[in-house]
Protein backbone atom coordinates (compact mmCIF):
# COMPACT_ATOMS: atom_id res chain seq x y z
CA UNK A 1 0.00 0.00 0.00
CA UNK A 2 1.12 3.66 -0.84
CA UNK A 3 -0.48 6.97 -0.22
CA UNK A 4 -2.06 6.95 -3.81
CA UNK A 5 -4.06 3.73 -2.89
CA UNK A 6 -7.64 3.61 -1.98
CA UNK A 7 -9.02 5.73 0.61
CA UNK A 8 -9.14 3.06 2.86
CA UNK A 9 -6.35 1.38 2.38
CA UNK A 10 -4.68 4.53 2.19
CA UNK A 11 -5.92 5.33 6.00
CA UNK A 12 -4.72 2.04 6.79
CA UNK A 13 -1.34 2.35 5.39
CA UNK A 14 -0.92 6.00 6.86
CA UNK A 15 -2.48 5.08 10.60
CA UNK A 16 0.12 1.68 10.62
CA UNK A 17 3.34 3.96 9.28
CA UNK A 18 2.32 6.15 11.75
CA UNK A 19 2.49 4.31 14.85
CA UNK A 20 5.68 1.84 14.13
CA UNK A 21 7.87 3.07 11.23
CA UNK A 22 11.26 4.19 13.33
CA UNK A 23 14.86 3.61 11.61
CA UNK A 24 17.80 2.58 13.67
CA UNK A 25 19.92 6.29 13.96
CA UNK A 26 16.84 8.80 14.33
CA UNK A 27 16.34 10.67 16.29
CA UNK A 28 13.35 12.91 18.19
CA UNK A 29 13.78 16.88 16.74
CA UNK A 30 12.34 18.59 19.27
CA UNK A 31 13.67 17.04 21.76
CA UNK A 32 17.35 15.31 21.17
CA UNK A 33 20.04 16.81 19.01
CA UNK A 34 20.81 16.10 15.73
CA UNK A 35 22.19 12.45 15.38
CA UNK A 36 25.23 11.39 13.51
CA UNK A 37 23.01 10.06 10.89
CA UNK A 38 21.65 13.55 10.36
CA UNK A 39 25.05 15.40 10.23
CA UNK A 40 25.98 12.54 7.51
CA UNK A 41 22.55 13.22 5.18
CA UNK A 42 23.15 16.94 5.33
CA UNK A 43 26.80 15.89 3.80
CA UNK A 44 25.52 13.66 1.60
CA UNK A 45 22.79 16.38 0.29
CA UNK A 46 25.68 18.54 -0.27
CA UNK A 47 27.93 16.28 -2.18
CA UNK A 48 28.53 17.54 -5.52
CA UNK A 49 30.65 14.55 -6.71
CA UNK A 50 27.42 12.45 -7.82
CA UNK A 51 29.27 9.60 -10.32
CA UNK A 52 32.05 9.04 -12.38
CA UNK A 53 31.79 7.93 -15.97
CA UNK A 54 30.91 3.95 -14.89
CA UNK A 55 27.79 6.23 -13.77
CA UNK A 56 28.52 5.16 -10.26
CA UNK A 57 29.23 7.26 -6.81
CA UNK A 58 33.21 8.63 -6.06
CA UNK A 59 35.27 7.66 -3.70
CA UNK A 60 34.58 10.34 -1.37
CA UNK A 61 30.56 9.96 -1.40
CA UNK A 62 31.15 6.40 -1.28
CA UNK A 63 32.62 6.92 2.14
CA UNK A 64 29.61 8.80 3.66
CA UNK A 65 27.46 6.23 2.00
CA UNK A 66 29.07 3.49 3.59
CA UNK A 67 28.83 5.16 7.40
CA UNK A 68 25.32 6.29 6.74
CA UNK A 69 24.70 2.21 5.88
CA UNK A 70 26.39 0.76 8.77
CA UNK A 71 23.89 2.87 10.88
CA UNK A 72 21.13 2.12 9.47
CA UNK A 73 21.78 -1.33 9.38
CA UNK A 74 19.13 -2.25 7.27
CA UNK A 75 19.59 -6.80 6.42
CA UNK A 76 17.56 -6.88 3.71
CA UNK A 77 20.37 -4.38 1.40
CA UNK A 78 23.96 -4.66 0.49
CA UNK A 79 26.19 -2.18 0.43
CA UNK A 80 26.53 -2.28 -3.21
CA UNK A 81 22.77 -2.49 -3.61
CA UNK A 82 23.33 1.04 -1.51
CA UNK A 83 25.23 2.44 -4.08
CA UNK A 84 23.16 1.38 -6.85
CA UNK A 85 20.11 3.25 -5.18
CA UNK A 86 22.21 6.73 -4.67
CA UNK A 87 22.16 6.31 -8.27
CA UNK A 88 18.46 5.48 -9.25
CA UNK A 89 17.80 8.22 -6.46
CA UNK A 90 19.60 10.65 -9.01
CA UNK A 91 17.73 9.63 -11.80
CA UNK A 92 14.20 10.49 -9.68
CA UNK A 93 16.13 13.53 -8.99
CA UNK A 94 16.87 14.68 -12.33
CA UNK A 95 13.48 13.53 -13.83
CA UNK A 96 12.04 15.65 -11.38
CA UNK A 97 14.00 18.96 -11.67
CA UNK A 98 13.57 18.50 -15.40
CA UNK A 99 10.11 18.33 -15.35
CA UNK A 100 9.65 21.30 -13.35
CA UNK A 101 12.00 23.79 -15.38
CA UNK A 102 10.08 22.45 -18.39
CA UNK A 103 6.61 23.08 -16.58
CA UNK A 104 8.03 26.63 -15.52
CA UNK A 105 9.13 27.25 -19.19
CA UNK A 106 6.23 27.85 -20.69
CA UNK A 107 5.10 31.71 -21.51
CA UNK A 108 2.41 31.62 -19.06
CA UNK A 109 4.23 30.94 -16.17
CA UNK A 110 6.83 33.34 -17.77
CA UNK A 111 4.38 36.30 -17.17
CA UNK A 112 2.83 35.46 -14.34
CA UNK A 113 5.49 34.46 -12.22
CA UNK A 114 3.12 32.86 -9.26
CA UNK A 115 1.78 30.11 -11.30
CA UNK A 116 5.65 28.28 -11.18
CA UNK A 117 6.46 25.91 -9.11
CA UNK A 118 9.45 26.33 -6.59
CA UNK A 119 12.29 24.83 -6.23
CA UNK A 120 13.15 22.31 -3.29
CA UNK A 121 14.72 24.23 -0.25
CA UNK A 122 16.95 22.90 1.49
CA UNK A 123 17.20 22.74 5.25
CA UNK A 124 18.31 26.34 6.43
CA UNK A 125 20.69 26.29 9.72
CA UNK A 126 18.41 27.25 12.07
CA UNK A 127 16.34 23.50 10.77
CA UNK A 128 19.42 21.39 10.98
CA UNK A 129 18.01 19.35 13.90
CA UNK A 130 15.14 17.77 11.26
CA UNK A 131 18.28 16.35 9.51
CA UNK A 132 18.43 12.35 10.57
CA UNK A 133 15.27 13.12 12.66
CA UNK A 134 11.70 10.32 13.13
CA UNK A 135 9.59 12.47 11.27
CA UNK A 136 11.64 13.59 8.42
CA UNK A 137 12.50 9.76 7.81
CA UNK A 138 8.58 9.32 8.38
CA UNK A 139 8.22 11.79 5.17
CA UNK A 140 10.81 9.99 3.57
CA UNK A 141 9.40 6.59 4.17
CA UNK A 142 5.77 7.97 2.10
CA UNK A 143 7.58 9.85 -0.19
CA UNK A 144 10.00 7.00 -1.47
CA UNK A 145 7.24 3.81 -1.12
CA UNK A 146 5.09 6.43 -3.78
CA UNK A 147 8.31 6.59 -5.98
CA UNK A 148 9.36 2.94 -5.99
CA UNK A 149 5.93 2.05 -6.95
CA UNK A 150 5.93 4.71 -9.95
CA UNK A 151 9.84 3.65 -10.71
CA UNK A 152 9.32 -0.08 -10.05
CA UNK A 153 12.29 0.70 -8.03
CA UNK A 154 13.30 -0.70 -4.34
CA UNK A 155 14.97 2.70 -2.74
CA UNK A 156 15.57 3.51 1.07
CA UNK A 157 13.19 6.17 2.36
CA UNK A 158 16.72 8.02 3.21
CA UNK A 159 16.73 9.07 -0.26
CA UNK A 160 13.02 10.54 0.27
CA UNK A 161 14.56 12.94 3.06
CA UNK A 162 16.65 14.06 0.60
CA UNK A 163 14.45 14.64 -2.24
CA UNK A 164 13.06 17.13 -0.29
CA UNK A 165 14.81 17.79 3.42
CA UNK A 166 12.46 20.54 4.78
CA UNK A 167 9.15 17.62 4.98
CA UNK A 168 8.06 17.53 8.17
CA UNK A 169 8.73 21.37 9.12
CA UNK A 170 5.63 22.17 11.14
CA UNK A 171 5.60 25.54 8.79
CA UNK A 172 5.76 26.23 4.86
CA UNK A 173 9.15 24.91 4.04
CA UNK A 174 11.86 26.32 6.78
CA UNK A 175 9.52 28.29 8.34
CA UNK A 176 9.03 26.51 11.78
CA UNK A 177 5.44 27.91 13.44
CA UNK A 178 5.68 25.41 16.07
CA UNK A 179 9.68 24.56 17.09
CA UNK A 180 8.98 23.65 20.50
CA UNK A 181 5.55 21.95 20.92
CA UNK A 182 5.82 18.62 21.21
CA UNK A 183 1.95 17.44 19.90
CA UNK A 184 1.94 13.81 18.10
CA UNK A 185 -1.30 14.54 16.43
CA UNK A 186 0.22 18.10 14.35
CA UNK A 187 3.29 16.59 13.75
CA UNK A 188 1.44 13.45 12.12
CA UNK A 189 -0.15 15.95 10.21
CA UNK A 190 2.92 17.84 8.91
CA UNK A 191 4.57 14.68 7.76
CA UNK A 192 2.07 13.65 5.71
CA UNK A 193 0.44 16.68 4.42
CA UNK A 194 3.87 17.60 3.58
CA UNK A 195 4.77 14.08 1.31
CA UNK A 196 1.05 14.17 -0.15
CA UNK A 197 1.88 17.92 -1.22
CA UNK A 198 5.28 17.21 -2.20
CA UNK A 199 4.40 13.78 -4.37
CA UNK A 200 1.02 15.86 -6.14
CA UNK A 201 3.37 19.13 -6.78
CA UNK A 202 6.31 17.25 -7.79
CA UNK A 203 5.84 14.49 -8.93
CA UNK A 204 2.04 14.67 -10.00
CA UNK A 205 1.53 11.71 -7.89
CA UNK A 206 -1.21 10.64 -4.94
CA UNK A 207 -4.09 12.29 -3.40
CA UNK A 208 -2.52 16.21 -3.02
CA UNK A 209 -2.81 17.77 0.17
CA UNK A 210 -6.33 16.20 0.90
CA UNK A 211 -5.04 12.92 1.53
CA UNK A 212 -7.93 12.02 4.09
CA UNK A 213 -10.10 12.25 0.80
CA UNK A 214 -12.02 15.67 1.89
CA UNK A 215 -13.47 17.72 -0.79
CA UNK A 216 -10.79 20.70 -1.54
CA UNK A 217 -13.47 22.94 -1.92
CA UNK A 218 -12.74 25.97 -3.50
CA UNK A 219 -9.08 25.95 -2.91
CA UNK A 220 -7.12 23.97 -6.00
CA UNK A 221 -5.84 20.36 -4.88
CA UNK A 222 -2.12 22.36 -4.88
CA UNK A 223 -2.67 24.45 -2.31
CA UNK A 224 -1.24 23.56 1.31
CA UNK A 225 -4.47 25.45 2.97
CA UNK A 226 -6.24 22.29 2.19
CA UNK A 227 -6.80 19.99 5.53
CA UNK A 228 -4.71 22.29 7.60
CA UNK A 229 -7.31 21.75 11.01
CA UNK A 230 -9.29 18.61 9.33
CA UNK A 231 -6.04 16.41 9.46
CA UNK A 232 -5.15 17.22 12.87
CA UNK A 233 -8.38 16.38 14.27
CA UNK A 234 -8.19 13.38 13.08
CA UNK A 235 -5.13 12.18 13.69
CA UNK A 236 -5.91 13.44 17.83
CA UNK A 237 -9.13 11.29 17.20
CA UNK A 238 -7.11 8.14 16.40
CA UNK A 239 -4.38 9.09 19.07
CA UNK A 240 -7.26 9.14 21.64
CA UNK A 241 -8.67 5.79 20.22
CA UNK A 242 -5.64 3.95 20.43
CA UNK A 243 -4.58 5.12 24.15
CA UNK A 244 -7.98 4.06 25.45
CA UNK A 245 -7.22 0.92 23.83
CA UNK A 246 -3.88 -0.19 25.60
Amino acid sequence: MTISSEKDERIKYLKDISCSYRLNGTHYATVELRSKLGILMERLKDCDDITNDQNKPYDNTKLILKEIFDIINDTSINLENFYDQYKNYHIILKDRDNKIDKYNSKRIRKVFCFLKKGKISNLSDSNKNIWGSSRQFLFGKIVIDELNKEYKLNLHPIFGCLLSPTGGVTGPSNFFLFRTLINLPLIIHTVIHDAAGYLYINHNLGPSYCYLDHSCGLLPKSSPLNLVFGGIRFWKKFIKEKVQEQ
